[in-house]
């Protein structure tokens, strides 16, 4: 007979019959060991570790930007484990769409009573945002990447079309006024308003200050047919 010292140890077996832990028993009698077969429900997802990767995974992107971005990277600045962000995020590209509609900022939407109001105030909130930290660099890499990842390629549609939800709006409000007719489509309408300061600022780079939004904005409303108010 054993000792009453002696501890005998059980296993620890999820479904498939691997073990994947053991700890040692309260029972020092002649009972067998207890080989507990079946499912065991996975570890509860922690809400802290989630915030603190999508942080970090923040970080990776704002520093190394989108071609930068790995699970290893994320792992190594948070210190949350891998498996942690793989419960929580299927894929790296999971994580990355997660942390790109985290820090996209959405345009305002203006409502002054005048076209010629609305695009002011626009562009002039547009304007700070394009220039804010890392924006540029993240819409550039997300356009290069999406071009070969249909997963990202979706989201970056799904972000053009709320980037222009309140080009619309703004759109549709100065055709009610009529100050624009209703002869050219809104989508059209849409990349002729945009365009100007998406170009000076995220493609040559240029200082935009409110003297020069306003010489645009009064060329696009005299090229809309509209007089400025």
């Amino acid at each position: 007979m054993k000792p009453e010292s002696t501890r005998k140890w059980t296993a620890w077996r999820v479904g498939c019959g691997s073990v994947v832990g053991i700890e040692p028993s309260r029972d020092t009698s002649s009972q067998p060991p207890i080989l507990y077969s079946g499912t065991v429900m996975a570890r509860p997802r922690s809400p802290e570790a989630r915030q603190k990767a999508l942080a970090a995974a923040i970080e990776v992107v704002e520093l190394e930007g989108i071609p930068g971005f790995t699970i290893d990277a994320v792992v190594a600045r948070s210190g949350v484990a891998k498996t942690t962000i793989y419960r929580n995020w299927a894929s790296a590209n999971e994580l990355l769409i997660d942390v790109i509609s985290n820090e996209v900022i959405e345009f305002p939407t203006p409502d002054t009573g005048s076209l010629r109001g609305d695009l002011l105030e626009m562009y002039g909130a547009v304007v700070e945002i394009l220039c804010s930290p890392g924006m540029s660099s993240m819409m550039f890499d997300l356009k290069s990447r999406a071009a070969s990842d249909p997963d990202l390629s979706e989201l970056r549609a799904a972000l053009e079309f709320e980037r222009m939800r309140p080009v619309r709006t703004v759109i549709e409000r100065a055709r009610e006024r009529g100050e624009i007719s209703n002869a050219v489509p809104v989508e059209l309408l849409c990349d002729v308003i945009s365009g100007p300061v998406m170009i000076r600022t995220l493609f040559r780079g240029l200082d935009t200050d409110p003297e020069q939004m306003a010489m645009v904005v009064d060329t696009l409303i005299g090229g809309l047919g509209s007089t400025p108010n």
